[in-house]
């Protein structure tokens, strides 16, 4: 059976789902294995046991281990080409999905706003402090079998005090009033440069 908001009159005021909404999982070739922990992960937030979810990141974190609660018990595990993990583990009250390859991407849900962020903050406090390496944070997007996805990345890159100087002066101007700015938060910018090789 399937269920639709059209189907439900009171869908303002539900709390639990359970009883109105049969969700399902349909896997296909594309699937990785990833998409079972993911599943398993969302199974809670569907059926309303902890509709709450705080997702966030970690720099520098490759091994999610080591910021887990004490009392989170990994169920599912994946690794895939790249050495890139993945984790689903649970709480007495709570579940954690995370992912790891040059950095910690993790979500975790709860039954209350502030349980998930009382279990998101402790695995932030359990990280260590960053170190510097000197490399530059590269995220690319990509169309894949599934869908938008991503891969980060760290890789070593001049300053552009190291490279301006190969510019001309009208091009040197424009590109530095662009490395002057702010990176705003929480919203996305995208600066498109775009031409044949060598435009400026």
């Amino acid at each position: 059976m399937y269920a639709t908001l059209d189907d439900i009159t009171q869908h303002l005021e539900l709390g639990s789902a359970e009883g109105l909404v049969a969700p399902s999982n349909d896997f296909d070739a594309y699937d990785g294995p990833e998409a079972i922990l993911r599943a398993a992960f969302r199974t809670r937030q569907l059926d309303g046991r902890e509709p709450h979810v705080v997702e966030f990141r970690i720099d520098g974190i490759d091994d999610a281990l080591a910021v887990l609660p004490p009392d989170a018990t990994v169920l599912r595990s994946v690794v895939d080409e790249d050495g890139d993990v993945y984790l689903y583990a649970r709480g007495r009250d709570y579940g954690v999905l995370t992912f790891t390859g040059s950095w910690l991407r993790a979500s975790v849900s709860a039954a209350s706003r502030e349980r998930a962020l009382a279990i998101a903050d402790g695995m932030r406090e359990r990280a260590p402090a960053p170190v510097d390496d000197g490399l530059t944070p590269i995220h690319t997007w990509y169309r894949s079998g599934n869908g938008p996805t991503s891969t980060f990345r760290r890789m070593e890159a001049p300053t552009w005090a190291e490279i301006a100087a190969n510019y001309p002066r009208s091009t040197r101007a424009a590109v530095g009033r662009l490395h002057e700015m702010v990176r705003p938060r929480a919203t996305g910018k995208l600066i498109l440069w775009h031409g044949p090789p060598g435009t400026f």
